[in-house]
């Protein structure tokens, strides 16, 4: 394996890595939302599970900058960002847009027939569009790597 191959996969799953530690802390949080009363027992395990999420969130933006040292250590930037990489970027950042919007849409008129908590619709939102186009990227150059081989 290239050093390169390698700073690729590197990449892939130290987002996925980030992706679903971000996931973790955030949809934890939100359960916290969803069940309010303090004292009940899921109230403590998403308590537990948002300090859990939030330490997995740290470790990983030190992957994060670990991985942005190699990449630097091994001059492998303008490699790294190739028109593949770009294309793949770019068509998850759409796919998110497109799906927040959509989200945003189906969720004005589900206003008129049920109460929506307006921080839970949020941060649900706001974590699917974070978490969402890093899935997809990871998918796409996973796939790419399939393909090239």
């Amino acid at each position: 394996m290239s050093e390169i191959d390698r700073l690729v996969t590197m990449r892939t799953n130290v987002l996925m890595f980030a992706a679903i530690a971000f996931a973790v802390w955030q949809l934890a949080w939100l359960s916290q939302d969803l069940f309010p009363d303090k004292q009940s027992v899921s109230f403590q395990i998403a308590g537990w599970t948002t300090v859990l999420g939030a330490l997995l969130w740290v470790v990983a933006a030190f992957y994060l900058y670990r991985y942005s040292v190699a990449v630097k250590k091994a001059a492998a930037c303008k490699v790294l960002n190739d028109e593949l990489t770009q294309r793949n970027r770019n068509k998850p950042f759409l796919f998110a847009y497109f799906c927040l919007f959509g989200l945003i849409w189906l969720l004005i008129p589900l206003t008129e027939f049920i109460a929506v908590d307006l921080k839970i619709a949020l941060r649900g939102i706001a974590t699917f569009g974070v978490v969402t186009p890093i899935f997809y990227f990871v998918y796409l150059e996973k796939k790419s790597e399939v393909t090239t081989e």
